[in-house]
């Protein structure tokens, strides 16, 4: 579920000031309003001591910021000063966008102690500002803890045991790789074998330069391992059984993509779509599906898209629901996407429709298996009740493929066999049907 969107009874949305942006929540709670913590410490980078931040005189807001009036030190201090003062300002501002996103009730804490560090904290500027607002309207109630004792220690790692690095080495395994070392360099240098080589057979020899051999062999693999993010779209879930390698590079060094007219071009397709049944949703084209799949080519073929489907097999049909929302949790991960289209059936079930507007006939399951899995949970159904169909807009035709898989397949599909913990499927309530 995104920030904006509105949550379940009693929902917590957790997020920054940033995403915070322009929303707003009955009670905000604001945590770590320490000092050193908010306002930061930590000083921005300066464009003259770091290449990769963009020169001020060079930037469109240059008007508002600190300038560097020469290089002498006295300007260069005045102008550190001046960048801790701006910082200082903005953060400020960052702190009123929090306060301000509340409806009727902010509460603010601080603390002494942090998770790591040796010196006690204490409460920020801000808090101190807002605990010692005056306004009639505002509730000042308010509840300092005592400060700790000069030279106090840091309870946190009072307790903490004391982990040494590097772990201590197994002298045992140390000393026979040792005489193993000593055996081949011998070896390589032609000098005879050691009448007894500190106590070891020939057998337990070979099984340490096994070990070494496996180990060196693991080092230098041409194999990188990937990790699937915890968050995917249905089209990624695909990917992951149609074509593994490709993904599995683009997550590993991600590159952005390059703008796609056909991409567009299927986004108005959907939009076309969604006026004709009178159910148009305020959606950014962005989160439409079929982008990937559109192949459409001009605004000539666009048109003789929107002709074909009002003579295909569900030009009259009235549908449940277009651009149906779901967020599925499969083997741990969260899958989101959209249904084109939601149809219901006359024995109480539903078909669960994607437009496929390519030429080409030879679409994955995979996708229509989500689909019909997010819909039967989300509609709290059978499984046997949900179809789902592929409908290729140029000709007409119809494919529903059997044998889809159900939440054991995906998941196995998407590494993991076991069903997580928690509820299945986490997303708004289906819409109701198009009067």
């Amino acid at each position: 579920m995104g920030v904006a969107d509105p949550g379940h009874r009693d929902a917590v949305k957790l997020m920054t000031v940033h995403s915070a942006k322009g929303l707003e929540w009955r009670a905000v709670v604001l945590p770590f309003l320490s000092s050193g913590v908010f306002p930061s410490s930590t000083p921005r980078p300066r464009w003259e001591r770091t290449a990769a931040v963009v020169p001020v005189p060079l930037r469109g807001d240059a008007a508002a910021l600190p300038r560097l009036t020469s290089w002498d030190r006295a300007a260069r201090d005045a102008y550190a000063q001046a960048h801790r003062e701006h910082q200082l300002q903005e953060e400020r501002r960052l702190a009123y966008v929090a306060v301000t996103r509340a409806k009727e009730i902010v509460v603010a804490s601080g603390h002494w102690w942090g998770r790591t560090q040796k010196n006690p904290r204490g409460p920020s500027p801000f808090l101190a500002t807002l605990a010692h607002e005056r306004d009639n309207e505002l509730d000042t109630g308010r509840s300092w803890s005592v400060g700790p004792e000069p030279g106090a220690v840091n309870p946190l790692l009072r307790h903490r045991p004391a982990t040494p690095f590097p772990g201590r080495l197994d002298e045992p395994v140390l000393t026979r790789r040792r005489a193993v070392a000593d055996d081949v360099r011998r070896a390589l240098e032609g000098e005879p074998a050691p009448p007894d080589p500190v106590g070891l057979d020939l057998a337990e020899l070979d099984a340490e330069i096994d070990t070494l051999v496996a180990e060196a062999r693991t080092g230098v693999g041409d194999g990188v391992p990937v990790d699937l993010p915890r968050s995917l779209s249905v089209t990624t879930a695909v990917r992951v059984r149609t074509e593994p390698e490709r993904l599995a590079r683009e997550l590993a060094r991600p590159v952005p993509r390059r703008p796609s007219a056909e991409a567009r071009l299927g986004t108005r397709f959907h939009a076309f779509v969604e006026s004709r049944f009178g159910q148009q949703q305020l959606i950014d084209p962005d989160e439409l599906p079929g982008r990937a799949d559109s192949g459409i080519h001009d605004d000539a073929d666009l048109r003789a898209l929107m002709v074909a489907f009002g003579s295909g097999p569900f030009a009259e049909r009235r549908p449940y629901a277009l651009e149906a929302p779901f967020q599925l949790v499969l083997a741990g991960r969260v899958v989101r996407g959209r249904i084109d289209a939601v149809y219901r059936r006359p024995d109480g079930g539903f078909d669960v429709v994607d437009w496929k507007t390519s030429r080409h006939a030879d679409a994955d399951a995979t996708q229509l298996a989500v689909y019909r899995l997010a819909w039967a949970e989300l509609s709290d159904l059978p499984l046997d009740l949900v179809h789902a169909q592929f409908c290729y807009v140029r000709t007409g035709v119809v494919v529903e493929p059997t044998g889809l898989p159900d939440r054991a397949g995906l998941e196995a599909l998407l590494g993991v066999s076991c069903r997580p913990a928690g509820p299945p499927a986490s997303s708004p309530a289906p819409p109701p049907p198009s009067r």
